[in-house]
């Protein structure tokens, strides 16, 4: 982990909301997000709403009023795009079905005692979950599933846009065993305490023979795989281990982090096999460990009630942060040309739930040799590994684009949904326990393709109440500057609960 411009502009940002002064502080400002439907509870004290429209803009209003009856948000206000370019200044009426958030910001009396306040605005009520291990919570993004062969997670969609700001596309190779019929359905579930708001959800289909397997790089780049060899050594790997990772089969290899840095990057080096001729590249399947989630985890604990402020700030576009967890979560691959070690390129992938599988193509001007090193360095105990492949690698045709036909929920249509995942400028919005089955219309002659998923969207985590309890504006201002020395710090903390984090981590999902 390396501390960045980004870094520093986050300490300014949160120095503003008083994140980095005294502990006790007089006052706190507050943020609240609503649904349109929802803008009848406007706290009146706040000076300003923000409503975030479907097309991206904003409209600030400075005086403001609500008329339930017409539907409607009216005011002076300031209106601006998508990319934050002032357009239009005066009196607004503004159409609450055009919005998709509103958001208000009040300054209240801090007196000491823990507020238990959701990130996104939500108070949790009830049994709250994962006490035992507070930093084993379970957190997603959208997590979507097949279940034409048994239930099987494909996929988590864009798991590092912790912040409108942040929205992005991510695309995901479903690895485990699915059929791809002319009806292919999809489950997509918000499993968390968070919301999620998705803009599409869209398959990608690529032809293949039999025999090939198509594969992504980091620059989204797709690759037809005609031969796929295995390790045949690999130096501090045992041979059951070796051959667990010759085939994607779910049995994962791992490891712990380090006892004294978590931090602390290690390498793997695998002989294979090869042929002259052909551009190869390596192929990785695999997916995060817990320790990028505990670590992110941590850092909005020593937010703490002020973290929503701190995720206002991010979604003005005040900085820009990934949480801390860019270096943990980055691969990089090497490969030696009979001289010297040679960077090939790298990935990085922050989901801890399903596995997803990248190619790293090596430089084509390689010498021809009877063997293949290739060398991985990651952080150590961030990665399960699945499986580990030399390909051989030519250029895959341009993908087809399949948008979902119908939406349900609780078996019955839902027209709303499927408008939103259909019409770019609207959001399909989801609190914990929603789920909804994505059905697509595969075309004739497609059956046999190879599926990708691609998502768009964001989420917002909600505060967890035992995390309030460590809030440490002093701690968290020190993993900004010095990154590397929390994480030695941290070490202990995480090794203390490794074992058992993913029993409580996966027992802790949200579901009605």
């Amino acid at each position: 982990m390396r501390l960045d411009r980004s870094s520093f502009s986050l300490l300014v940002a949160l120095a503003s909301l008083g994140l980095l002064g005294a502990c006790r502080e007089a006052f706190v400002l507050h943020r609240t997000l609503l649904k349109p439907d929802q803008a009848a509870t406007l706290s009146p004290r706040s000076p300003y709403v923000k409503a975030h429209l479907l097309d991206g803009g904003v409209v600030l209003f400075s005086q403001w009023t609500v008329d339930e009856e017409a539907g409607t948000l009216l005011g002076q206000a300031r209106r601006f795009s998508a990319s934050r370019k002032a357009l239009t200044e005066g009196f607004t009426t503004l159409p609450l079905d055009s919005a998709v958030l509103l958001e208000t910001n009040t300054l209240e009396r801090f007196r000491g005692k823990a507020v238990l306040q959701g990130m996104a605005g939500f108070y949790l009520v009830g049994d709250l979950l994962c006490i035992s291990v507070p930093k084993a919570c379970f957190g997603s993004c959208p997590t979507f599933y097949t279940l034409d062969e048994g239930e099987a997670l494909q996929a988590e969609g864009f798991s590092a846009s912790i912040a409108p700001a942040l929205e992005a596309t991510d695309v995901d190779a479903m690895c485990r065993p699915h059929g791809l019929g002319r009806d292919f359905t999809l489950e997509v579930r918000n499993e968390a305490l968070e919301t999620h708001a998705i803009r599409h959800a869209d398959l990608l289909l690529l032809p293949r023979q039999p025999g090939e397997e198509i594969l992504r790089d980091s620059q989204g780049a797709f690759w037809t795989a005609r031969t796929m060899q295995a390790p045949t050594s690999a130096p501090g790997v045992s041979r059951v281990e070796l051959a667990a990772l010759s085939t994607k089969d779910g049995q994962e290899w791992s490891e712990g982090a380090d006892s004294l840095d978590l931090g602390r990057r290690r390498q793997l080096e695998f002989t294979f096999p090869t042929s002259s001729g052909h551009r190869q590249g390596v192929a990785i399947c695999g997916r995060q460990s817990l320790l990028t989630t505990f670590v992110f985890y941590q850092a909005l604990a020593w937010m703490g009630t002020r973290a929503g402020d701190a995720l206002a700030a991010l979604e003005r576009g005040e900085f820009h942060w990934d949480g801390g967890i860019g270096d943990l979560a980055e691969v990089r691959v090497s490969v030696w040309d009979g001289g010297q070690w040679r960077l090939a390129g790298s990935f990085s992938e922050v989901g801890p739930l399903a596995l997803d599988e990248h190619v790293v193509p090596l430089p084509a001007d390689l010498p021809d040799q009877e063997t293949r090193r290739v060398r991985l360095d990651f952080t150590q105990g961030a990665w399960r590994w699945d499986r580990v492949a030399l390909a051989r690698l030519d250029a895959a045709a341009e993908p087809l684009r399949v948008a979902p036909q119908a939406v349900t929920r609780g078996g019955a249509p839902s027209p709303e949904a499927l408008a939103a995942l259909r019409d770019p400028a609207r959001l399909l919005m989801t609190e914990p326990g929603d789920a909804y089955r994505l059905h697509y219309d595969i075309p004739a002659g497609h059956e046999g393709d190879v599926a990708f998923l691609e998502t768009r969207g964001w989420y917002l985590e909600w505060m967890r109440e035992e995390w309030l309890k460590e809030e440490n504006p002093r701690r968290l201002a020190s993993l900004l500057r010095d990154p590397a020395r929390e994480l030695k710090a941290l070490a202990p903390s995480y090794k203390a609960v490794e074992a058992e984090m993913d029993k409580v981590f996966w027992g802790s999902k949200y579901a009605r």
